[in-house]
């Protein structure tokens, strides 16, 4: 049988909170996502905040048995990439095998990272020793730019209606329709 406070300690370690929050900012420890997507959030993103009781301190006990349970779904309280690849993923199991109903330890080597920056990191790694170019590497391409339909424009002065938004996105025909007849009907 083994110490169940001794087994929550490994699962904690076994998700990467193998270090100690000690003098917290706020009492809110940001969650950040390191899978691809979940929900509606992306890479990177803050996906929650988690509330810590004395941030002098740190987490408590349960308060870190719940970072770990977050950890197994992406969710870790540092960023991705190089912040997550220096952490110690430590695996370490307890079989019930021995003779009398003992138990022994067995420990895997420990990984650093989690699972998914360890997959970006290996991924980035092939990429680069296939000799793929990643296209931010690549000259930029020169996007075409389409004139309107001669039919949008004004024949007393010239006006063409904008081709795209601010954000860079092309007007539907429907759009640039209504750009056509607000400007007929208030200039002319």
């Amino acid at each position: 049988m083994v110490n169940l406070d001794i087994q929550t300690k490994q699962q904690i370690r076994g998700a990467g909170y193998g270090i100690q929050f000690v003098g917290l900012d706020s009492h809110q420890m940001k969650l950040y996502l390191h899978k691809d997507q979940l929900s509606d959030k992306h890479l990177g993103d803050v996906f929650m905040k988690v509330n810590i009781a004395n941030p002098k301190t740190g987490p408590n006990n349960p308060e870190l048995q719940y970072l770990a349970r977050k950890g197994n779904i992406g969710l870790f309280a540092w960023e991705p990439g190089g912040a997550c690849l220096v952490k110690k993923f430590e695996k370490v199991e307890y079989v019930a095998d021995l003779i009398g109903g003992g138990t022994r330890v067995v420990r895997q080597t420990p990984d650093m990272g989690c699972q998914w920056c360890r997959a970006r990191a290996e991924d980035d790694t092939n990429r680069q020793s296939a000799g793929v170019v990643d296209s931010s590497e690549t000259e930029p391409v020169m996007e075409e730019v389409s004139t309107p339909p001669a039919a949008l424009h004004c024949d007393q002065c010239e006006y063409i209606p904008k081709a795209k938004n601010k954000r860079g996105k092309p007007f539907s025909a429907k759009q640039s329709f209504a750009q056509m007849k607000a400007h007929i009907g208030s200039a002319h």
